[in-house]
Protein backbone atom coordinates (compact mmCIF):
# COMPACT_ATOMS: atom_id res chain seq x y z
CA UNK A 1 0.00 0.00 0.00
CA UNK A 2 1.41 3.30 -1.15
CA UNK A 3 1.02 6.50 0.72
CA UNK A 4 -1.31 8.90 0.40
CA UNK A 5 -1.34 12.77 0.18
CA UNK A 6 -4.00 15.10 0.77
CA UNK A 7 -3.92 19.12 1.43
CA UNK A 8 -6.15 21.17 2.99
CA UNK A 9 -6.00 25.12 2.85
CA UNK A 10 -7.77 28.12 4.57
CA UNK A 11 -8.06 31.77 4.87
CA UNK A 12 -6.19 32.92 8.21
CA UNK A 13 -6.84 36.30 9.02
CA UNK A 14 -3.69 36.88 10.51
CA UNK A 15 -0.05 37.21 9.38
CA UNK A 16 2.26 34.50 8.42
CA UNK A 17 4.19 35.10 11.46
CA UNK A 18 1.67 34.72 13.76
CA UNK A 19 0.44 31.58 11.82
CA UNK A 20 4.00 30.17 12.07
CA UNK A 21 4.48 30.81 15.63
CA UNK A 22 1.43 29.75 16.66
CA UNK A 23 1.79 26.51 14.92
CA UNK A 24 5.67 26.11 16.75
CA UNK A 25 3.97 26.25 20.07
CA UNK A 26 4.18 22.85 20.82
CA UNK A 27 3.28 23.48 24.43
CA UNK A 28 0.16 24.60 23.36
CA UNK A 29 -1.29 22.64 20.70
CA UNK A 30 -2.57 20.15 22.75
CA UNK A 31 -4.99 22.70 24.41
CA UNK A 32 -6.60 24.43 21.11
CA UNK A 33 -5.50 21.02 18.49
CA UNK A 34 -8.34 18.61 19.01
CA UNK A 35 -6.71 15.89 17.76
CA UNK A 36 -3.85 16.41 19.95
CA UNK A 37 -3.78 14.87 23.03
CA UNK A 38 -0.28 15.49 24.01
CA UNK A 39 2.98 16.89 22.49
CA UNK A 40 6.30 17.17 23.64
CA UNK A 41 9.64 18.63 22.53
CA UNK A 42 11.91 16.17 22.74
CA UNK A 43 15.12 18.24 21.14
CA UNK A 44 15.08 21.94 20.00
CA UNK A 45 17.14 23.43 16.81
CA UNK A 46 20.10 26.19 18.52
CA UNK A 47 17.14 29.05 17.74
CA UNK A 48 14.84 26.92 19.94
CA UNK A 49 12.36 25.38 17.52
CA UNK A 50 11.21 22.12 17.84
CA UNK A 51 14.13 19.65 16.24
CA UNK A 52 12.28 15.90 17.21
CA UNK A 53 9.17 16.04 18.81
CA UNK A 54 6.42 13.38 19.59
CA UNK A 55 2.94 13.18 19.57
CA UNK A 56 -0.03 11.48 20.80
CA UNK A 57 -3.29 12.07 18.54
CA UNK A 58 -6.33 11.04 18.94
CA UNK A 59 -8.13 10.01 15.62
CA UNK A 60 -11.56 9.04 16.22
CA UNK A 61 -11.36 5.09 15.76
CA UNK A 62 -7.91 4.79 17.83
CA UNK A 63 -4.95 6.71 19.60
CA UNK A 64 -1.49 7.36 17.28
CA UNK A 65 1.83 8.11 18.84
CA UNK A 66 4.48 9.24 16.73
CA UNK A 67 7.81 10.97 16.47
CA UNK A 68 8.75 13.38 13.84
CA UNK A 69 12.07 15.46 12.72
CA UNK A 70 11.08 18.92 11.64
CA UNK A 71 12.86 21.97 9.56
CA UNK A 72 11.60 25.33 9.09
CA UNK A 73 11.82 28.39 6.76
CA UNK A 74 10.74 30.90 8.99
CA UNK A 75 7.58 32.29 8.61
CA UNK A 76 6.50 30.92 5.90
CA UNK A 77 7.18 26.83 6.13
CA UNK A 78 7.42 23.82 8.69
CA UNK A 79 8.30 20.63 6.92
CA UNK A 80 8.21 17.55 9.10
CA UNK A 81 9.79 13.93 8.21
CA UNK A 82 8.85 10.88 9.86
CA UNK A 83 11.23 9.41 12.86
CA UNK A 84 9.11 6.54 14.62
CA UNK A 85 6.28 5.65 16.08
CA UNK A 86 2.71 3.09 15.92
CA UNK A 87 0.93 1.52 13.01
CA UNK A 88 3.20 4.12 10.69
CA UNK A 89 5.54 3.02 7.89
CA UNK A 90 5.90 7.08 6.93
CA UNK A 91 4.00 9.88 7.79
CA UNK A 92 5.36 13.29 6.03
CA UNK A 93 4.13 16.55 5.34
CA UNK A 94 3.98 20.49 6.42
CA UNK A 95 2.59 24.04 6.73
CA UNK A 96 2.69 26.95 4.14
CA UNK A 97 1.70 30.41 5.46
CA UNK A 98 1.53 32.35 2.27
CA UNK A 99 0.32 36.45 2.11
CA UNK A 100 -2.63 36.73 0.93
CA UNK A 101 -2.30 40.09 -0.05
CA UNK A 102 -4.76 41.75 2.88
CA UNK A 103 -3.03 41.21 5.65
CA UNK A 104 -3.91 37.52 5.93
CA UNK A 105 -2.57 34.58 5.14
CA UNK A 106 -3.36 31.31 2.96
CA UNK A 107 -2.36 28.45 5.30
CA UNK A 108 -1.97 25.48 3.65
CA UNK A 109 -1.30 21.46 5.59
CA UNK A 110 0.20 19.35 3.40
CA UNK A 111 0.19 15.50 4.42
CA UNK A 112 1.40 12.25 3.11
CA UNK A 113 0.96 9.02 5.23
CA UNK A 114 1.79 5.30 4.75
CA UNK A 115 0.03 3.28 7.43
CA UNK A 116 1.68 0.27 8.58
CA UNK A 117 -1.73 -1.76 8.38
CA UNK A 118 -3.68 -1.92 5.48
CA UNK A 119 -6.71 1.03 5.98
CA UNK A 120 -10.36 0.62 4.01
CA UNK A 121 -10.54 3.47 1.57
CA UNK A 122 -13.80 5.07 3.06
CA UNK A 123 -12.04 4.92 5.89
CA UNK A 124 -8.89 6.94 4.93
CA UNK A 125 -11.37 9.16 3.07
CA UNK A 126 -12.98 9.96 6.11
CA UNK A 127 -10.12 10.96 8.81
CA UNK A 128 -8.23 12.73 5.89
CA UNK A 129 -11.20 14.77 5.25
CA UNK A 130 -12.40 15.12 8.67
CA UNK A 131 -9.08 15.30 10.35
CA UNK A 132 -7.02 17.36 8.01
CA UNK A 133 -9.52 19.93 7.85
CA UNK A 134 -9.98 19.76 11.53
CA UNK A 135 -6.35 20.56 12.35
CA UNK A 136 -5.98 23.53 9.52
CA UNK A 137 -9.27 25.26 11.54
CA UNK A 138 -7.66 24.45 14.63
CA UNK A 139 -5.12 26.62 13.41
CA UNK A 140 -6.73 29.05 12.11
CA UNK A 141 -8.97 29.80 14.82
CA UNK A 142 -5.89 30.01 17.76
CA UNK A 143 -3.73 32.30 14.98
CA UNK A 144 -6.91 34.44 14.39
CA UNK A 145 -7.55 34.73 18.90
CA UNK A 146 -3.82 35.53 19.18
CA UNK A 147 -3.37 38.40 16.06
CA UNK A 148 -6.69 39.69 18.27
CA UNK A 149 -5.24 39.23 21.45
Amino acid sequence: MGAKRAEQSTEVAASPDVCFETAVDYETVAEWQRAAKSVEVIERHPDGLGKIVDWHVDLAVRDLRYRLHYQYERPHRIRWEFVEGDLLKDIGGGYRFEEDGNGGTIATYEVSVQPAIPVPGFVARRLERELMKRSVEDLRREAERRAAA
